[in-house]
């Protein structure tokens, strides 16, 4: 879920009724696809949050 006039978004990953991972992060600054599998969100931190879905579905966070 994202609220753009917050800035936040919450990810959740779930398999099979059971969360993985969920988090919430907060000002967002922007969000990019790079291609049909990657998507990546930058934060005012200087964050970044990659959601992919190939190989497998996974978050990835970089500082």
């Amino acid at each position: 879920m994202l609220n753009v006039y917050e800035m936040n978004i919450s990810i959740s990953v779930l398999y099979d009724e059971n969360v993985v991972f969920s988090c919430d992060y907060k000002n967002v600054i922007g969000i990019s696809k790079k291609d049909t599998s990657l998507l990546n969100v930058k934060l005012k931190t200087g964050e970044s949050i990659i959601l992919k879905k190939i190989p497998q579905i996974g978050v990835i966070v970089k500082n």
